[in-house]
């Protein structure tokens, strides 16, 4: 299977709201990612994420089978968390335009991966 370029983009709000709203999310990194192998995507630009709001980041990809996800999971499930931030289960679209096909039966995965974050100092 051939890498696949990803784009990453960010947004504040609840996922299903904001998947209609295309002009709410902001691109923050792109990159390739390698099957069967780690990947690393490095952001341009911090994302600061408000404590008690929902944040969404979308890795949308140019394949139809998109990314690697791990087990099926039901949607508002929490996959990972810690003190500071807790990761939910994700949409997968099918489509290789971004921001489409998200309408009908879709499924919920866990996120596979790996989210490293820092603190930042005075909040």
């Amino acid at each position: 299977t051939a890498p696949s370029t990803v784009t990453v983009y960010v947004t504040q709000g609840p996922l299903l709201r904001r998947l209609r709203q295309r002009d709410e999310w902001r691109q923050v990194a792109v990159g390739t990612l390698r099957p069967g192998r780690r990947s690393r995507l490095e952001l341009v630009e911090p994302v600061a994420l408000q404590p008690k709001t929902p944040n969404c980041i979308y890795l949308a990809t140019n394949h139809a089978s998109g990314i690697a996800f791990g087990e099926e999971m039901r949607g508002g499930e929490a996959c990972a968390e810690n003190e500071d931030l807790q990761v939910l289960a994700g949409r997968t679209s099918g489509s290789a335009t971004h921001f489409a096909g998200f309408e009908g039966f879709i499924y919920w995965f866990q996120f596979n991966g790996r989210l490293e974050y820092s603190m930042m100092d005075g909040l």
